[in-house]
């Protein structure tokens, strides 16, 4: 991060954009004045074996923005400073040495959308690496299953796939179930059942493997794991349920944060803080207010935590009146995809248990969009907002600061929603 290696200074704030007293807000425009840029440059091999291959660099968090150019050309642009950038190399590089360069901006116009209480930093803060895909691959895999066995895996492949195999293997690397098709356009959906299924749930973090293959005609052209359990998540009369059982939440919201390299959090980081809130009895944890490194969900379904995954929206800053960006159309697109894509990510994960749309940014017709499409695209999760009190757009009442009276008073409406 620029700001703890010597480059510009750290803003901490509660409430409004980092820019608050030197600038007027005027999305999509941001500051030009103080916008820092970071440039990085340097060179990487391509062996003459990935010629042929997809090539592909990822980037696992760039704040605020990201530009890449390869070999003097430019490959792309991301925003959203929470989520994975991919792009897609393979026309930019050569067999040998390539040099690759990027670009980053303290503030663009997503930083409209990343006003949260924290402290505001820039750079890169999660792992930047090049791999590469077969032409011939698996695109995507969705699974989904409940507490009675039955699961559904979703697959999606490229032109050239004929069969995928699906394994479902067990802790002792038993085969419990195994399932095969022929893609249609592009996609497999296969669906099977295991009887007796070890659950999945917070206290029992019961976990099972599937494993994908995917093959052309005559060979195998790529396989992958997934870790995944068993477990059912549903509201019931005004409770939350986990396998049938109601749950209470205790909790806390956590941040992406070390106190000496800032949003840059190890592995020994994440298994610290899953210690301490499970030696203070907590069962659950709210990605505050973002995304996390893909590598806390991997640790909370293998140690148990309930996870609030919530998506990297808040504009604070803006109020929470007509003037918020929830109602403006020209942010639907950025609101939208910001779900989308954290919810594509973290779909396989059990202990993600709630889809949060976002924290502090108002609330109107952008949001309400983003929990249609979250309820059409995983019916097997609740959604909750907190600006949507007990609207429409939300499954659950999640207030801030409220006191024990207001609590109750929530409760004796019996809205059907649990609080």
């Amino acid at each position: 991060m620029w700001e703890l290696n010597g480059y510009n200074d750290p803003v901490y704030l509660n409430v409004g954009f980092a820019w608050r007293g030197h600038y007027t807000n005027n999305p999509p425009y941001p500051p030009t004045e103080h916008n820092y840029v970071g440039q990085y440059r340097r060179t990487f091999n391509v062996d003459k074996s990935w010629i042929g291959k997809q090539i592909c660099l990822c980037i696992g968090s760039a704040t605020s923005n990201v530009r890449v150019w390869v070999n003097g050309k430019m490959a792309g642009y991301s925003e959203d400073s929470k989520l994975e950038a991919r792009f897609d190399l393979t026309k930019y590089v050569k067999a040998g040495e390539n040099l690759i360069a990027l670009e980053i901006f303290r503030w663009c116009d997503g930083s409209y959308l990343e006003d949260q209480d924290f402290w505001r930093l820039s750079g890169i803060a999660r792992g930047v690496y090049v791999y590469t895909r077969e032409k011939e691959r698996i695109e995507d895999v969705n699974v989904m299953a409940g507490m009675d066995g039955n699961f559904t895996v979703n697959a999606k492949v490229t032109k050239g796939v004929k069969n995928v195999r699906v394994s479902v293997i067990d802790k002792n690397g038993n085969q419990v179930a195994y399932r095969e098709a022929s893609p249609v356009k592009g996609e497999v959906v296969l669906n099977g059942n295991v009887q007796n299924p070890s659950l999945w749930s917070a206290e029992i973090p019961s976990l099972y493997t599937l494993k994908v293959t995917a093959s052309d005609k005559k060979d195998v052209v790529e396989s992958t794991s997934i870790d995944f359990g068993f477990r059912t998540v549903e509201i019931k009369k005004g409770q939350l349920l986990v396998n049938g059982q109601p749950v209470l939440i205790k909790g806390a919201d956590r941040h992406e944060m070390n106190a000496d390299k800032g949003y840059v959090v190890s592995e020994e980081d994440m298994i610290r803080d899953i210690r301490i809130m499970k030696e203070l009895n907590m069962n659950a944890v709210r990605t505050c207010h973002y995304p996390n490194d893909p590598r806390w969900y991997a640790l909370c379904d293998k140690y148990g935590l309930y996870v609030v995954d919530e998506g990297n929206i808040e504009s604070h800053g803006m109020g929470y009146g007509k003037e918020s960006l929830a109602h403006r159309a020209d942010f639907k697109a950025a609101h939208l995809i910001r779900d989308q894509r954290m919810m594509r990510r973290d779909f396989n994960h059990p202990s993600v248990i709630i889809w949060s749309l976002g924290n502090e940014a108002g609330n109107g017709e952008n949001f309400t969009a983003c929990y249609k499409w979250m309820k059409e695209n995983d019916p097997s999760r609740p959604v909750q907002y907190e600006r949507a009190r007990g609207g429409k757009n939300t499954d659950i009442h999640c207030p801030m600061y409220v006191s024990p009276a207001e609590c109750e008073a929530i409760v004796l409406r019996k809205s059907g929603k649990p609080l």
